[in-house]
């Protein structure tokens, strides 16, 4: 084709519509083969090079249409980086960074909460103030990172278009897992909520292929990793139990290991979503009835 002026002018709009989509380049590529077939087809049948490809491009539609096109989801909604997503990637780090936070300042916590012991409580009991600070701190530490954890999910859901059957119920078993973790000693309930919670998630993003694959697979396993170590260390009672009856081998081993292979992956989501360019593709125009 002499004259590829106007369709190499529509390629590069719809390179930089397209820029946030993981094959752009394919997309691209296969869109150029298409336009300079068709074009091709209307030069053999007489009409000049120009005219050809006005016709062509008019029927191939907007460049931005066409990206609007392979944003939208079957629900309807668009799968695409915003503002909001963007901006959201710092709470997914905030999340990763209190997740780490969990075990340092829960065994951290117990040995101060030992420390400040005057032996006048009960065993059960909370004794000073500074020991129920103590316990506060623990609990909030836990809480903020469970919550950060969830709203972290629901913006992995804005930024995929919407979630399917497994990515909703791993919603609802996060969020009872966050009311879970108010009752910090309970372990099992809270740890294994969320463990359903981020792997049902993880395998629905998993399926569209949108987040970082090595970050999604962190994070969904993360817990469920660290509740099989808990279960094999449980089991075989390893330290034995203390005084208070708890198997803090076990309990020890299962939180760091969850912990920190959870916020490996909310590391790398976090980071994800934070490089992302926002993107804002126009409504496709509605005529008026006639």
């Amino acid at each position: 084709m002499a004259d590829d002026g106007l369709i190499e002018a529509y390629l590069d709009e719809l390179a930089v519509a397209l820029r946030w989509h993981r094959h752009a380049d394919d997309i691209v590529a296969e869109t150029d083969d298409h336009l300079r077939c068709a074009v091709e087809r209307r030069i053999e049948d007489g009409v000049d090079s120009e005219t050809a490809q006005r016709d062509v491009l008019e029927g191939f539609g907007d460049p931005f249409v066409v990206a609007r096109a392979f944003a939208t989801t079957r629900s309807g909604r668009l799968a695409l980086p915003t503002r909001s997503t963007r901006e959201a990637g710092v709470l997914a780090l905030v999340s990763a960074g209190l997740w780490v936070a969990v075990p340092v300042v829960w065994y951290l916590g117990g040995w101060l909460y030992d420390r400040l012991d005057d032996g006048t409580a009960a065993p059960d009991e909370v004794g000073s103030k500074a020991q129920l600070l103590v316990v506060g701190v623990m609990a909030m530490t836990l809480l903020g990172a469970a919550t950060t954890l969830l709203a972290t999910t629901l913006i992995l859901r804005e930024r995929h278009g919407g979630f399917g059957v497994s990515g909703m119920v791993g919603i609802a078993a996060s969020a009872l897992g966050c009311l879970a973790s108010l009752f910090g000693w309970f372990l099992v309930g809270w740890g294994g909520l969320l463990s359903v919670g981020t792997a049902l998630v993880a395998v629905d993003l998993w399926r569209r292929g949108i987040a970082p694959k090595r970050s999604i697979l962190a994070t969904g396993t993360g817990l469920t990793i660290g509740g099989a170590a808990w279960a094999v260390l449980r089991i075989s009672e390893a330290g034995g139990p203390d005084q208070h009856g708890e198997y803090v081998v076990a309990n020890a081993a299962g939180l760091v290991i969850g912990s920190i292979i959870l916020a490996f992956g909310l590391f790398g989501i976090g980071r994800w979503l934070a490089k992302e360019e926002p993107v804002e593709l126009p409504e496709p125009t509605r005529l008026a009835p006639a």
